[in-house]
């Protein structure tokens, strides 16, 4: 089992404040595109930060996965789903315990699932 989490930060900004209050935290943070970001599933979290029409575009064409964690004014509903939103003007305070949450979440699940083969 790997100690450093991967998180991957969806963006088109050459700068991301979230990747590097991540990096500051102990993550293993990867940048990538709304259109690579399908290949990244070894990835723990994966931390959404798109402007907000290209959000909403980005996450129609998307299947429900609980590793997402968006970063918006306002939470967002698709398919009936609400993924974790977080609020911009929290990020300093939030982003790093909102990521733990579900690195923690992820890593439960895998060893349940190792326990039960």
């Amino acid at each position: 089992m790997k100690i450093e989490p991967h998180v991957v930060v969806i963006t088109h900004s050459s700068v991301s404040r979230a990747a590097s209050l991540l990096r500051e935290a102990g993550y293993l943070v990867t940048k990538s595109t709304p259109e690579l970001a399908g290949s990244q599933p070894e990835a723990e979290a994966l931390i959404v930060d798109l402007q907000w029409f290209e959000l909403v575009l980005w996450l129609d064409e998307q299947v429900d996965d609980d590793r997402l964690l968006i970063v918006a004014p306002t939470a967002v509903s698709r398919k009936g789903v609400m993924p974790r939103t977080i609020s911009p003007l929290n990020l300093e305070d939030d982003l790093v315990s909102a990521v733990d949450r579900i690195v923690a979440d992820q890593r439960i699940a895998a060893y349940g699932k190792q326990q039960v083969a």
